[in-house]
């Protein structure tokens, strides 16, 4: 008997499938005939039934006598390619066919991916067995696939393996057929670590769960399909697992429990499939991991016979019939470097505002919450990014907080959230970016721990004010955006928003500044800002703000800190005592400084700002409040002070020449028409 050979699928067009799904209806020459034509089958003089060998028949009685049988024509006339690929080629009847494999994604739609320790077919997890005093554990956990081999098989993280194919192309509607089928390969992990207590509810622990297949052999099990149509239809099958739990404490790598069912006496467990798709044809635009010798695809679906245009993969579950699993599977694909997300809670566990005392008597207001988020598929591609706006008052002076280089908190503008300048020891200097150096608690990849690698992302954040003196006023008002984005491929995948807002102690509302301007610095080794405000009744704010950590490092105490001006009176220094502090991201501590500033004041100002034993000079130009407050006093208000200025600049240029055609009628006119504080 001749050996089979080995054959590729070739790729087609949509067109051609059309054409090849016409001809599946029965890949025959003409009409099928009811009997058999008898002919020359096995005789010596006839060729090969592999291949096309210009003779009636072929050489082997019994393939010979099969293949003539469904198409006469290849003893009637010629044993021609159609005969020869019906005998020997993919799905072919005359010889054993290899073992086809068909690569499987996990699916997020449309069941859930779980497991149930504690169901009838999956026993509760025993006491102790993640150390001593650990509590028993049941309940629901659930997975999502990881990559079996991403170079080769893509997103499959299922193997299933089949005998050959049920029900091949050429046979007509209403053909069923079973072949044998198990699950060869497997590998899933746990979405979100699973929480263990121990001596009843305490102490608990974060573990990860990983799910492959055991080495011991499982009963068989069968794959039943139906066509419905020409290319394709419906299938059900029934298969034995006997999976192994593997456990990793989330913070420690090295503890590693391993429940393997085999060994702990476990049933195989049961899982049915019922009503899946398939088609023999699939478009190559479907862009999925195609069986290797087989025409046959599960997870298809055609929904209108005989157009491939309308192909649309589908996912089918496999549930156990003790109910302790479901998985939804699909078509791996071949779509490279697409991000997808499983589940994200953002914000997660967002408190309210939360006062607390420290042993010096200050206070500290923070609300807390947390950034989660799963993927699969390619999840180095997916990434967090967190955005922040808003502003922190104290004692109703705005004061300043830096997140990246040159990018502040601004009240109306989204910002990047930052850690501040330079980035704290054992920090990143922003959340979620996979390409930087640390992978904190704060800001930590998981599933795999490996910040470029990790499936599961798990953020925290802790926004606020600290160190405030008692009876201080304080408010802070921010929103943030948490997004996910797909970085291989430049696309949001979603955005959450959410806003924070505490105050307390006020006595009225904050005024808001009529000027800001922000110099950074390097001063004593510390990133810094100096922040100078003008407000209404001629104040002159200047905040001294410092870089401190993450929320961690001792405070700053304000006696190492001082801020002077020349020509200008202090009538208002920081307290004794800590600095108060503002975060979100990174702490910032601030030194607020109040100077009188009245009118006529000169806007250069000659800042001297002292950090520890460091003083440098800084120079600071305020800038005009509205372009008619044209007269130097730069107080925010139109008044006699600039219409003087705009009389002595008459015939020029200056200062209050607001058109560029020199000072004249038209800029007397429009200085009268905002008389009064700037708009």
């Amino acid at each position: 008997m001749p050996s089979k050979g080995r054959f590729t699928i070739v790729a087609v067009t949509a067109s051609a499938l059309a054409g090849a799904v016409a001809l599946s209806a029965g890949l025959l020459h003409g009409t099928a005939q009811a009997a058999a034509v008898a002919g020359p089958c096995g005789g010596p003089t006839s060729g090969d039934c592999c291949f096309a060998n210009g003779t009636p028949g072929c050489n082997d009685t019994d393939c010979c006598t099969l293949i003539c049988g469904i198409d006469p024509f290849c003893c009637s006339n010629t044993w021609d390619g159609i005969c020869a690929d019906q005998a020997c080629g993919i799905g072919g009847l005359c010889f054993p066919p290899e073992p086809v494999v068909d690569f499987l994604a996990t699916s997020a739609t449309p069941a859930p991916n779980q497991v149930q320790f504690g169901a009838a077919d999956i026993p509760a997890i025993p006491a102790d067995f993640f150390g001593p005093g650990s509590d028993p554990f049941d309940g629901i956990v659930p997975f999502m696939g990881v990559p079996l081999d991403p170079g080769v098989t893509e997103d499959a993280s299922v193997a299933m393996q089949r005998a050959n194919d049920p029900v091949f192309p050429f046979e007509p509607q209403g053909t069923s057929g079973t072949v044998p089928v198990e699950m060869v390969e497997m590998n899933l992990r746990s979405i979100d670590p699973v929480t263990v207590t121990f001596n009843g509810g305490q102490s608990p622990e974060l573990w990860s769960m990983e799910v492959t297949l055991s080495d011991q052999p499982t009963p068989p099990g069968q794959l039943t399909a139906l066509k419905t149509h020409p290319n394709g239809g419906t299938f059900d099958a029934d298969f034995f697992v006997h999976p192994v739990f593997t456990f990793v404490k989330t913070d420690d790598p090295d503890q590693v429990r391993v429940i393997d069912t085999v060994d702990f006496g476990i049933p195989p467990m049961h899982l049915f499939i019922s009503g899946g798709n398939f088609v023999h044809f699939v478009n190559p635009l479907l862009e999925i991991v195609l069986p290797k010798l087989s025409q046959w695809a599960p997870g298809i679906l055609e929904i209108v016979p005989g157009d491939p245009n309308s192909q649309v993969p589908t996912g089918f579950t496999a549930s156990s019939d003790g109910g302790g699993v479901q998985h939804t599977v699909e078509p791996a694909s071949t779509k490279d470097g697409r991000c997808e997300l499983v589940s994200k809670t953002i914000p997660a566990n967002q408190t309210a505002c939360t006062t607390s005392t420290n042993g010096d008597g200050t206070k500290n207001v923070r609300v807390s919450f947390g950034m989660n988020a799963s993927f699969r598929d390619n999840c180095s591609c997916c990434e967090y990014r967190q955005n922040v706006k808003g502003e922190f008052k104290y004692k109703g002076k705005k004061v300043p907080h830096q997140m990246n280089p040159g990018v502040f908190l601004q009240k109306d503008t989204f910002n990047e959230d930052g850690f501040g300048v330079p980035t704290p020891a054992g920090s990143n200097a922003n959340y979620g970016r996979r390409g930087d150096a640390q992978n904190p608690a704060h800001d930590r990849y998981l599933n795999p721990a490996v910040r470029g690698a990790g499936c599961t992302y798990a953020g925290t954040d802790a926004p606020g004010m600290s160190n405030m003196q008692p009876g201080a006023a304080y408010s802070f008002n921010l929103a943030f955006e948490g997004t996910i984005i797909d970085s291989c491929n430049g696309t949001t995948l979603q955005t959450n928003t959410w806003t924070v807002n505490c105050a307390g102690t006020a006595f009225g509302p904050p005024a808001d500044p009529l000027i800001e301007v922000l110099t950074e610095t390097i001063i004593n080794g510390t990133g810094a800002v100096l922040g100078v405000y003008l407000y209404p009744g001629d104040v002159l704010t200047v905040v001294g703000s410092f870089v401190n950590g993450v929320g961690e490092e001792p405070p700053i105490d304000s006696a190492g800190v001082d801020i002077t001006i020349g020509g200008l009176d202090l009538f208002e220094g920081p307290d004794s005592g800590p600095l108060p502090e503002t975060r979100p991201g990174g702490s910032m501590a601030h030194a607020v400084f109040n100077f009188d500033f009245p009118p006529g004041s000169p806007p250069d100002l000659l800042v001297s700002f002292t950090f520890g034993p460091e003083t440098q000079l800084i120079a600071v130009t305020l800038p005009a409040v509205c372009p008619w407050d044209c007269g130097g006093d730069i107080n925010g208000d139109v008044g006699i002070v600039d219409f003087l200025a705009l009389l002595g600049q008459w015939g020029g240029p200056g200062t209050c020449d607001f058109d560029g055609g020199g000072v004249g009628i038209v800029d007397f006119l429009d200085l009268l028409g905002h008389w009064g504080p700037c708009p």
